[in-house]
């Protein structure tokens, strides 16, 4: 059976299978953490010019969890940072955040994550680990060479867990049966290594049930207990 933890406001449930939103989440026993409104306000506050933001974080003093935070979806190598993907790690520090899962939507990601950022272990006091696994917006890349090279890469240092990956049928990049084929080999991946997934799903606005129904069904058909999260559901 698939645990999922999650925070934030419930939206859909297909039998064992919740979904819900906002990405400060944990993965299971690997990363405890707890959540904090005046956090994900903050968050939403902070206006965005040319990928730089416009207010200072709030301070770990300021939140007062008494406890670390771990972001387990930071996008890094997204070209919205730009040259200011220090500045990010400094600026999360700042706020309390102890670790960050740099997100991987390709097996070029997974490499380049880990060449920039991850082989350094700790950045700005800072720990740095990683996904590996492929988006399916890009499942179209997915072959027998793929999975093989996919497996390896799992045996880097800092490699957290699988994904991204998942079913998008909203932009349809890859034909949503090669999707499928993508998402069913990463989650046996994911079972055979003991690592928990990272997972997308988004259906077209006002016609989503057939993504999450598929989405559901490939969870539900493998007999596992792999630890995963969904960090997107719309």
């Amino acid at each position: 059976m698939f645990r999922l933890v999650l925070r934030h406001s419930l939206r859909h449930s297909f039998g064992r299978v919740c979904f819900l939103g906002f990405s400060i989440v944990s993965f299971c026993r690997n990363f405890p953490l707890s959540g904090n409104t005046r956090f994900a306000s903050s968050c939403r506050q902070m206006a965005s010019k040319g990928g730089r933001v416009q207010r200072d974080p709030i301070s770990a003093a300021e939140l007062n969890l008494g406890v670390p935070l771990v972001d387990i979806g930071v996008n890094l190598l997204s070209r919205q940072f730009g040259k200011d993907a220090l500045e990010v790690i400094e600026r999360s520090r700042v706020a309390g955040v102890s670790t960050l899962v740099l997100t991987a939507c390709s097996l070029r990601d997974a490499r380049g994550l880990q060449d920039e950022f991850v082989s350094h272990g700790e950045v700005h006091g800072v720990r740095l680990v990683q996904t590996v696994g492929v988006h399916p917006h890009n499942a179209k890349q997915w072959s027998d060479e793929t999975r093989k090279d996919l497996r390896s890469l799992l045996r880097l240092p800092g490699v957290a867990a699988v994904g991204e990956c998942g079913l998008d049928y909203d932009r349809n990049f890859s034909p949503p049966e090669l999707q499928r084929k993508c998402f069913r080999d990463q989650v046996d991946i994911a079972n055979e290594s003991g690592l928990p997934l990272l997972l997308h799903v988004r259906g077209p606005p006002g016609a989503e049930e057939e993504c999450y129904r598929d989405f559901v069904e490939i969870l539900k058909a493998k007999e596992t207990d792999v630890r995963a999260c969904v960090h997107c559901f719309t």
